[in-house]
């Protein structure tokens, strides 16, 4: 399904995403793509969610800020946001665990 797997969204003029992001691509790197404690985690920055592809896999997810870190269900319904302190581990358990639920996606 296009779309499931673990998103960072990002703006270069934020302090805490430059951070977060300098932390990650010490980690394997494709392009917009990383490998971190073995999830891969796909990057958007902030204008790249005007594009046709990065509007088809967030579908009207509503972002309250920067960096935000989430993942998406297998069927591509659902997100769920990290919510807790951004330290390596805490950000590994939560790429790697199984999808807990979320907020629906809303329809374009």
């Amino acid at each position: 399904m296009i779309g499931s797997g673990n998103y960072i969204i990002h703006a270069n003029w934020c302090g805490h995403c430059v951070k977060l992001m300098n932390s990650i691509k010490n980690y394997s790197t494709v392009g917009n793509n990383y490998l971190f404690g073995k999830a891969n985690v796909a990057a958007f920055e902030e204008n790249d969610l005007k594009n046709a592809r990065t509007k088809k896999i967030f579908g009207g997810y509503q972002f309250s800020g920067f960096p935000t870190i989430l993942r998406l269900s297998e069927d591509g319904k659902r997100f769920e946001e990290f919510r807790g302190e951004r330290t390596h581990d805490n950000l590994i358990e939560f790429f790697n665990k199984k999808f807990n639920g979320g907020k629906k996606r809303r329809r374009n």
